[in-house]
């Protein structure tokens, strides 16, 4: 679900966080829009990276890597999509019921014995706040906020209050995720696992 939010609007939301005035642009000379504008990629990405958000995750069929020799532990070698942050675990057909696909990642490749083409889910870099889920936006604001509480108010009430919004938005965020993705299988026996793979 887009939405309407910019960078601007989440720095406004951050700024309402900490009792900061709002601003009307991102390129503001106030030290709290310097410190937002030094720190919003690596906030971004950290926050978008630390969870399985279904606005985020996106399907790719990879080609193996032609110039990787096969070792005693792995037979392809795959590498993740521009803009990828994270890779989704692998299961059989790509659902969170089936069964897993071992692997290994390392930096940006894939490692595993699942030869290609090989369908698999990734946590993508949004850097557009009209594409992020509501909830995730709010997320956002609120560990913006966290982060620069203390810096410029200087009272700790101000971090305790961000923390708590930005645990508070993190778990209703994480619940409404987990019912847009479905539920897991209650488990999958080793002895079918064996078989499988």
């Amino acid at each position: 679900m887009p939405t309407s939010e910019t960078q601007l609007t989440i720095y406004n939301g951050a700024l309402d966080l900490v009792a900061e005035y709002a601003i009307t642009s991102t390129s503001d000379n106030r030290p709290e829009v310097r410190w937002l504008n030094r720190n919003w990629d690596a906030y971004r990405q950290m926050a978008i990276r630390a969870n399985l958000w279904q606005f985020a995750r996106e399907e790719h069929s990879l080609s193996a890597d032609g110039a990787y020799t096969a070792t005693n532990r792995w037979t392809y070698r795959y590498s993740f999509p521009n803009n990828a942050l994270r890779l989704v675990p692998l299961t059989r057909y790509g659902r969170r019921d089936e069964v897993p696909i071992r692997h290994e990642v390392k930096g940006n490749k894939l490692f595993t014995n699942w030869g290609a083409p090989l369908v698999a889910d990734f946590i993508m870099d949004m850097s557009d706040p009209g594409d992020w889920d509501p909830l995730f936006a709010q997320v956002m604001k609120a560990s913006l906020a966290r982060g620069m509480a203390h810096r410029f108010t200087h009272k700790n009430s101000f971090l305790e209050m961000a923390n708590r919004m930005h645990e508070d938005a993190l778990r209703v965020a994480e619940q409404v995720d987990a019912y847009e993705t479905g539920t897991a299988a209650a488990a999958v026996h080793d002895i079918i696992l064996a078989r499988e793979l």
